[in-house]
C-alpha cells in the first residue's frame, strides 16, 4: 500500500508500481475462469469425467498388485542388501558405496580378533541415518561371533519402502520392478 500511494516521481516508487501492477494483471489471467455458456460447463464437466475414468481405470490395473500387497507383504518384511542389489543389477558393495556417499547408510569401525588369520581386523557395523531409518531394520545375529567386546552382531536389512526409495533414488526402479515381477512368474 505504501509504495502503491507513493510519489511516482522517485524511480523506485515508480518501478515498483509498475512491478505490482504486471503481477495483478499476470494473476488476473492466471486465474481459471468459470464457464460463461452452458456449453463450456459440459465441455469442463466432459473432461473432468474423463480424468475420473481414467484414474478409476488406473485403480482397477493396480488392484491385484495393491491385493498382493494386502495380502503377502508385511511392513516388517525385507530383505538382505545382497538380495537388493542383485535385483536392481549391481553388487553388494557397489550399493553399499552409493547409499554411503548419498548418506542414507554410516559405518563405524569394529575391531575384533580373527582366529583364522590370528590378528586384529577391521569390520564395520552399517546403520541407516536419522532421515532414513523407515527404510531399513537392524536385526541382532544371536548365531554369528559377537564383536571384541562381547556385542551382538547385527545385520541391515531393507524394507518394501526402502527397496522402492533406494531403487528410485538410483534411477534404478525399472530394473528392480522388472526383477520383482519375473520372480514372482
Amino acid at each position: 500500500m505504501t509504495v502503491m500511494n507513493g510519489d511516482v516521481r522517485k524511480p523506485e516508487i515508480a518501478e515498483a508500481q509498475s512491478y505490482f501492477a504486471i503481477r495483478t494483471r499476470e494473476a488476473e489471467i492466471a486465474a481459471p475462469s468459470l464457464p460463461q455458456t452452458f456449453a463450456q460447463a459440459l465441455r469442463l464437466a466432459a473432461e473432468q469425467q474423463e480424468l475420473i475414468e481414467q484414474q478409476a481405470g488406473q485403480i482397477e490395473a493396480d488392484a491385484p498388485k495393491v491385493a498382493y500387497v494386502d495380502n503377502f507383504l508385511r511392513s516388517d518384511d525385507a530383505c538382505l542388501m545382497r538380495q537388493l542389489a542383485k535385483r536392481i543389477g549391481l553388487t553388494e558393495r557397489e550399493l553399499r558405496e552409493e547409499l554411503l556417499s548419498r548418506r542414507v547408510i554410516f559405518r563405524t569401525p569394529i575391531g575384533r580378533f580373527s582366529e583364522s588369520k590370528q590378528r586384529d581386523v577391521v569390520e564395520y557395523r552399517y546403520e541407516a541415518t536419522t532421515k532414513y531409518m523407515g527404510w531399513f531394520r537392524e536385526r541382532d545375529q544371536p548365531n554369528a561371533p559377537r564383536h571384541h567386546n562381547d556385542q551382538l552382531r547385527t545385520t541391515l536389512y531393507v524394507t518394501p519402502a526402502g527397496k522402492v526409495g533406494i531403487a528410485s533414488m538410483l534411477g534404478r526402479l525399472d530394473a528392480g520392478q522388472n526383477q520383482i515381477e519375473s520372480e514372482a512368474a
